[in-house]
């Protein structure tokens, strides 16, 4: 199947250290977990590959934000994709 990479990036305006935790789900499936530690002003950039396991138009690749351990997602993204065969 086909590979796509978007570069995320985070940066905490919060004014006080924060622990984050990105989950990126595709079609309602979590593909990838990562926890981020940011300062106060500090920013984390990173490419992200991903791998869709089946073709179709309009999958749902999303980005889910928490943030200190809440249950409900901070800030969340999502993107429609396109697979090819």
């Amino acid at each position: 199947m086909e590979e796509g990479e978007v570069i995320l990036g985070i940066v905490n305006h919060e004014y006080t250290s924060t622990s984050y935790q990105l989950e990126v789900r595709l079609n309602g499936t979590v593909i990838d977990e990562k926890s981020i530690y940011l300062m106060h002003n500090e920013t984390w950039e990173s490419p992200f590959t991903f791998r869709a396991t089946k073709a179709g138009k309009d999958q749902k690749l999303e980005f889910l934000l928490y943030k200190d351990g809440v249950k409900d997602a901070y800030h969340t993204l999502h993107l429609w994709v396109d697979v090819k065969e």
